[in-house]
Formats: C-alpha cells, sequence, structure tokens
C-alpha cells in the first residue's frame, strides 16, 4: 500500500506474475475461520466454494459445488454439480446429477443422472433416478419415483413413487402422488393417481386411467384440419361376430337437445378446489386466485348458453342392454371421479345395420307387393292363376300357443314346397321388436319355439311369409 494511504487493488500487477494460487500440480484449498470453504482440484477436476462444501473424505471426481453445504456429504459420487445452499447436500455416491437452486436435490444419497433446478426442486428424493425437476418446488416431494419431468412451479409437486410422469406447466400434475407414465401440458393440469393418462389445456382433467383429456369443461369448439382417423387395420382385429343391433338398437334411443352444466362440471372435476388452494401460499395469491375463478365462472356461463344435440349415456347403455347389445360406443366411468361419455362415432355401425335392415324388409314387402299384385290380376283375369290363389289360401294357417303367452310361443304352419322362412315381431306401434331368420325348411308341417321372455307384456304381432303369403297373427304377452 502506497504512504499516501491510497488502495490501489491490483493495480500495477501483472496476472502471469502476481496471482492467488499455486505454482504446481497440488489442489488449491481455501479457509475461512480456518474451515475449509473451497477446493480447486486438478487431479480430480473437482471445484468447491463455500462453508462445508464436499465431504471431507471424498473420493469423487468431476464435481462442482457452490454454496454452503452443497454436496456436503459426498463420498463417492462423480460428475456432480451442485449450486445453492444445501444443493445436493446428502449425496453420498449418486452421480451425474445437477441441482441448481437452495435444497435442490437436498435429501439424494444414490440417485442417479438427475436434474433440479429451482429452490426446492427434487428436494425430498433420495434414491430416485432419471428425474428433472425445473421451477420452485417442482418435484419437492419425490421420494423413489424416476424418470419423471416437472416443469414449472409446483409441477408435480406432490408425487412420491410415481414413475414416468411428465408436467409442463404451473401446478402441473400437482396432485398426483402414485399415479405413472402421466402426462400434463398446462397450468393446473390433473392426473390424480391414475396410469397411463393425459390432460391438455388449462385445468385439464383425466380422472381415470388410460384417457385422454383435451382441455377443461369450458371449452366450446375442438378443431383440426381432417377428421380423427382409428386404428382399424384387419390384421390386428380378432374374434369377429355379425352381433350388431341395428333397428332394435336405434329405435329405442331417445335424441334430445340440452345445455351443459359447466360449473357442476368444473365441481366434480376439482378445479375449483386446486385453483383455491394456491391461495394458501400467500404471497398476494389470494388475489390473483380470486380473479381467476372469476374468469373461470364467466368462461363458464358462456359455455352454458350454448344449446348441444345428443344423447344421455345412460339412456344408450340402458338401450343397447334392452336390445342384448354390448354397444362399444358408451364410455362408462371406470371410478367415483370418472364420469361418463358417449363415442358419436360409433353409433355409424348400428346405423349402417339398421339401414340394411330396412332395406331387406323395403325388398321382402316389394316381394309379397308383387306377388299380391299377381294375385289380383289372376283373380281379375279369370286364368288358372285362380287356382293357385285357392290353392295356396287352402294352406293352414298360422297358429299360435299358447295366446296368451307368458313369453314362449309355439309357431305352428304347412309350406306346400321347402323355403327360406323368417319370422319378424312387431309392437303396437309397428316397431319391429324382434326378427329371427328360421333358416331353410322342409314341405310340410313345421313348428318353432319362439322366445318373447325380452319383451315387456303388452300386444304384438307375429308375421312370417309363408309360400309367397303374409301371414300376421296377434299374440298377447301377459305375466
Amino acid at each position: 500500500m502506497p504512504k499516501t494511504g491510497i488502495f490501489l487493488g491490483n493495480s500495477s500487477t501483472n496476472p502471469a506474475l502476481h496471482f492467488i494460487g499455486t505454482t504446481d500440480n497440488k489442489p488449491l484449498l481455501f479457509r475461512v475461520n480456518n474451515q475449509r470453504a473451497g477446493l480447486i482440484d486438478p487431479t480430480k477436476f473437482n471445484t468447491f466454494f463455500g462453508s462445508n462444501t464436499n465431504g471431507a473424505s471424498s473420493t469423487g471426481e468431476s464435481n462442482s459445488a457452490f454454496g454452503n453445504n452443497a454436496l456436503n456429504s459426498n463420498t463417492l459420487g462423480n460428475n456432480n454439480t451442485a449450486i445453492g445452499r444445501d444443493a445436493l447436500r446428502l449425496n453420498t455416491t449418486g452421480g451425474d446429477n445437477t441441482a441448481v437452486g437452495t435444497a435442490s436435490l437436498a435429501k439424494n444419497t444414490t440417485g442417479v443422472w438427475n436434474a433440479a433446478f429451482g429452490n426446492g426442486a427434487f428436494h425430498s428424493s433420495t434414491t430416485a433416478s432419471s428425474n428433472t425437476a425445473f421451477g420452485d418446488l417442482a418435484l419437492t416431494a419425490n421420494l423413489t419415483g424416476s424418470a419423471n419431468t416437472g416443469v414449472g412451479e409446483d409441477a408435480l409437486r406432490r408425487n412420491t413413487i410415481g414413475v414416468g410422469n411428465t408436467g409442463l406447466g404451473e401446478n402441473a400434475l400437482n396432485y398426483n402422488v402414485t399415479g405413472s407414465n402421466n402426462t400434463g401440458l398446462g397450468r393446473w393440469t390433473s392426473v390424480v393417481n391414475f396410469n397411463n393418462a393425459t390432460a391438455v389445456g388449462f385445468a385439464a382433467t383425466a380422472n381415470a386411467s388410460n384417457k385422454i383429456r383435451l382441455g377443461n369443461a369450458t371449452v366450446t369448439s375442438l378443431e383440426s384440419q381432417v377428421n380423427l382417423t382409428v386404428t382399424s387395420d384387419s390384421r390386428f382385429k380378432k374374434d369377429l361376430r355379425e352381433d350388431v343391433s341395428g333397428l332394435d338398437f336405434i329405435m329405442r334411443l331417445r335424441p334430445v337437445t340440452y345445455h351443459y352444466d359447466i360449473r357442476a362440471l368444473n365441481n366434480f372435476y376439482g378445479v375449483t378446489e386446486r385453483i383455491r388452494a394456491e391461495a394458501s401460499k400467500g404471497n398476494g395469491k389470494h388475489q390473483d386466485v380470486e380473479k381467476e375463478l372469476a374468469e373461470l365462472d364467466a368462461n363458464a356461463h358462456a359455455a352454458e348458453q350454448i344449446r348441444y344435440t345428443g344423447f344421455l349415456a345412460q339412456e344408450v347403455e340402458e338401450a343397447a342392454a334392452e336390445s342384448g347389445y354390448d354397444f362399444s360406443g358408451v364410455s362408462k366411468p371406470q371410478n367415483e371421479n370418472d364420469n361418463y361419455g358417449l363415442r358419436y362415432a360409433e353409433f355409424t355401425v348400428p346405423l349402417v345395420k339398421a339401414v340394411q335392415e330396412q332395406q331387406r324388409i323395403i325388398e321382402q314387402q316389394g316381394r309379397q307387393i308383387a306377388d299380391l299384385q299377381q294375385m289380383v290380376q289372376a283373380l281379375i283375369a279369370g286364368t288358372s292363376s285362380e287356382r293357385k290363389v285357392e290353392n295356396l289360401a287352402a294352406i293352414a294357417q298360422l297358429a299360435l300357443t299358447p295366446n296368451p303367452s307368458t313369453g314362449t310361443v309355439m309357431l305352428t304352419f304347412s309350406l306346400q314346397k321347402d323355403a327360406e322362412v323368417a319370422v319378424s315381431v312387431f309392437d303396437q306401434l309397428g316397431r319391429q321388436v324382434l326378427s329371427e331368420q328360421l333358416g331353410l325348411l322342409s314341405a310340410g308341417s313345421n313348428r318353432h319355439n319362439l322366445d318373447l321372455q325380452r319383451l315387456p307384456n303388452g300386444t304384438y304381432f307375429v308375421y312370417m311369409v309363408l309360400d309367397g303369403l303374409p301371414q300376421s297373427k296377434q299374440i298377447i304377452l301377459n305375466r
């Protein structure tokens, strides 16, 4: 220091000659109050700055620690980077970890390949590996869950043992604890302890395993340039059956129009509750939360003004059961927090079957009309066809026993020649409620047991075409 008392710092020094350090290959040690506060080791490629950084007996290599107690307990761990007080504090043998932020990865001991950025990020994990946490308290409660990615404040905050989850956005998948392989893209996305579920969009909620939810309840349009393509390849389909119900199922459906109760849906999904919980953090969060809830309520009110057209899933499920049809278009709840849904595209198949059945009825009626027209013409002309009409009229009439019946009816009829025979049953409104192919029957007297057990009590009409002549009989079911 010059006699004038003026401090010149490193003025007039030559950094090639004047420096703090060593001139050999020995580690450079820093002390504060005679306690180790830093180390640069050129042989093990370790760099530490801060009180109690790195374990005193550590033999690990290629580690970097900056901040009090960072990597404090390390023994054999290699390739770790800890920046911030208590970052990777308890790490012993874990390697290839990166922790940036106060207490980030603080309790990790043997876990490897983890990255934590943010205050308290990945704080509680001990042995988990291959996790990535970016954001304040992201994955902070994780214990043993591996291969998780949480990006955003409180993302996957409560996850403990869930594996393979991805949460991107503030509070994304915040309430998941044990569920695995879930994805939440957007603020407040929620999947709670399910597996292989995906929620996309603000406050979107997937409330069952193997489910994808796009948007929250206030979304009013889901748009794409082309229609959704469903995998449909004969190479990957088995146990094929032609047991689709057509007219019987379609005629039982009740088309309606309706408004959605969006507020009830939001409460059912727990959206309001999750957002309101944010106010407990303090720091002025209360006002932000109330504003967000007000906006959510306004969006819900707007969405509730739209009148939709469709069916009620529970009624469709009942109609399918009544017609003996295992219909895949109804999505049934998997748990008490799940809801009913409908896959409207799958209604196409029973509609096609109904059209096919109607076409067969039309063609059959056309043939019957042609036969009747021919007989009328024969009667008018007085030709030999008249005798044919007389012969046909002489056929034994269709008989039903017992009548009234409790559900099983014996059909008795005769044929002049071998023929394919079908029987149909109609209700009083003319709706076909049953259709049965009897196959190729031999000429002469025939019998057939008709099972009407599924039909409710009432009056019905049994219809058959025998040797070209329509036959219809009334049957009463009374149990």
